[in-house]
């Protein structure tokens, strides 16, 4: 995992706190099962039924998700809304897809050019400013 992290460009502070959490969960789950098997066997049956609970809250809440989207998905201006949100919600999935598959060279070149046409654009706003400023004083 470090040498993927490394490969991707990850600074190694964020290499390391990564692996700080993924070591802390690792051992927050042992000492979990552990605790679980020092159980009696009907304590366990409790334990069981306190992960179904978890699970069925879980599943009620996605329901409830899925009925208020399909609710909002009928009424027309909520639709239109949603749709909207949508789109533009999955923009960024759709450019991290184009991305993903380009090597990071080509991407900091990419970076280079948005930043020089962003420049272009603010030094026009700048002048369109200067002239409005000249027109109305």
């Amino acid at each position: 995992m470090k040498c993927f992290m490394k490969s991707q460009n990850f600074f190694s502070e964020e290499i390391e706190n990564k692996m700080k959490d993924v070591e802390a969960t690792n051992l927050h789950q042992m000492h979990k099962l552990v605790k679980r098997l020092r159980l009696g066997k009907e304590k366990r049956v409790m334990a069981r039924c306190l992960d179904h609970w978890v699970i069925w809250l879980k599943v009620r809440k996605i329901m409830k998700h899925y009925l208020k989207l399909c609710n909002s998905s009928v009424q027309y201006v909520k639709c239109d809304m949603q749709n909207a949100f949508d789109k533009w919600k999955k923009q960024d999935a759709i450019q991290k897809g184009m991305y993903e598959s380009k090597d990071i060279s080509v991407i900091k070149n990419i970076n280079i050019k948005l930043s020089k046409v962003l420049d272009k654009l603010a030094d026009r706003e700048a002048a369109t400013d200067l002239v409005l400023a000249d027109l109305c004083s």
